[in-house]
């Protein structure tokens, strides 16, 4: 209890944010212009910098902070962006670094963004798709995303009752959102 009462959390994770503000300033990759401009156009934010960071500073487990400043003077952490910011930083950065022809998996890449950034994440997305020649497969519960898609890049995976899985191609995005239980009957 004495410890305890000398040493809280918020003592721990204050004493860690400022480690972590130090090492993604020394160490943290800077993303490039393109990047900054690329999130502008997604976010509709005025980024003049931004620092990504893989590190382990919290408990070992490993993870990315990002660190933007806006033309307005502001200078601030993950901590402080929406969860869709961060998240998009990332993917940006990560799909402009992926060589030629990669297969990139996104998991809901939609996450915490408002639709016309969903929007504009797609458009990006197909662009470098078809500019590096990329695979991209996106798992979605978004009916902005998948609305944008041809039909023929749909895919459905269903749980068949003996434990099969199969692959439904034939159905719109309305039909599929709603075969996964995401929109209304």
């Amino acid at each position: 209890k004495v410890l305890r009462r000398k040493y809280r959390k918020q003592d721990y994770l204050r004493n860690r944010s400022k480690l972590l503000k130090k090492e993604i300033e020394q160490n943290g990759i800077s993303l490039t212009q393109y990047e900054l401009e690329v999130l502008e156009y997604i976010l509709e934010r005025d980024y003049v910098s931004g620092k990504l960071l893989k590190h382990s500073v919290f408990h070992g487990h490993e993870g990315w902070t990002v660190m933007f400043e806006t033309s307005h003077g502001n200078k601030y952490s993950d901590a402080f962006a929406g969860s869709g910011e961060s998240a998009t930083a990332l993917l940006v950065h990560n799909i402009l670094q992926a060589p030629e022809k990669s297969l990139i998996l996104l998991d809901e890449p939609e996450t915490s963004l408002h639709p016309r950034a969903q929007q504009r994440i797609l458009e990006f997305i197909a662009h470098q798709a078809v500019r590096k020649s990329l695979q991209i497969v996106i798992a979605t519960h978004s009916i902005y995303l998948a609305k944008k898609l041809p039909q023929k890049a749909i895919r459905v995976l269903v749980l068949e009752p003996d434990g099969i899985v199969t692959v439904r191609t034939d159905l719109s995005a309305d039909e599929a959102l709603h075969e996964i239980e995401t929109l209304p009957a």
